[in-house]
């Protein structure tokens, strides 16, 4: 499995293949848009949904804990899917991974999909499993965490947009979820030493803009949305993307701006 760096004046950021990015100057890991226990609300509802993707998502995680040794989990929002998600079956899941990984913390940002824990935690009855949970603009070291971004890339040619909450002018690096970026390759694409002779197919990505940075979804089933293809990715000069394929990150950056670099490893 072939990881990638992003690297700026102020930090480096290792993106893993499963979607993962490893700050090692903190131990800590940065995931996104776990929703666990969205098996568990659809057949709820009775829809049809693979009953171990909670467990699937969380052993992923697991192996991304035994690959970087990090102390700190930080989940960019969208740790659970909704108030269904936290049933029997998904809290033996997550105590099962606690009582592994009993020397890594695991810390939230509030997003979304996360109201169930707000009211929790708002009541004082954080989940004994949940180290800390905190409000988008938590300042990390050289890092702001958000659910929402605050920044977005442009899309096929439109101009650049913003969702809010805007963080005041800070020299420090935003990270965020809730997108689910994605990357669309179409037919005979190549980048660098890899060519995808594919029919137009769309890979879950990291998108990294002057200063914003949003991470693919981690969980299970969860999906991802366009944000760039490799038509348009020439009209964004100031955004770059790296792209999760048969187990590799591989980067796409037509014109890599003072903001950061790319290393392919």
């Amino acid at each position: 499995m072939t990881s990638a760096l992003f690297q700026t004046n102020a930090f480096t950021l290792r993106l893993l293949p499963s979607g993962a990015a490893h700050w090692a100057e903190g131990s800590c890991v940065f995931v996104a848009d776990l929703h666990l226990g969205k098996d568990a609300s659809f057949q709820r509802a009775g829809l049809s949904l693979p009953q171990k993707c909670t467990a699937a998502t969380l052993t992923r995680l697991q192996s991304v804990i035994s690959q970087t040794h990090c102390k700190h989990i930080w989940v960019l929002g969208d740790l659970v899917h909704d108030k269904h998600s936290l049933n029997s079956s998904t809290l033996k899941n997550i105590q099962s991974f606690q009582r592994k990984n009993r020397n890594t913390q695991l810390h939230l940002v509030l997003g979304n999909h996360d109201r169930s824990l707000a009211k929790e935690v708002l009541q004082r009855k954080r989940p004994q499993w949940l180290s800390s949970c905190v409000a988008e603009g938590h300042q990390l070291g050289p890092f702001r965490l958000w659910h929402h971004p605050p920044e977005l890339p442009p899309r096929e040619g439109c101009r650049a947009r913003a969702l809010p909450p805007s963080p005041e002018p800070s020299s420090s690096y935003n990270l965020s979820g809730h997108v689910h970026p994605g990357f669309a390759v179409h037919p005979l694409q190549s980048w660098g030493s890899h060519t995808l002779q594919l029919r137009s197919q769309r890979f879950p990505c990291f998108a990294f803009g002057p200063s914003t940075g949003l991470l693919p979804s981690f969980g299970e089933f969860t999906g991802s949305h366009l944000v760039a293809s490799s038509r348009s990715v020439q009209e964004n000069p100031d955004w770059s993307y790296h792209l999760l394929c048969e187990g590799e990150v591989i980067p796409v950056a037509p014109q890599l701006k003072d903001y950061g670099n790319t290393k392919h490893q």
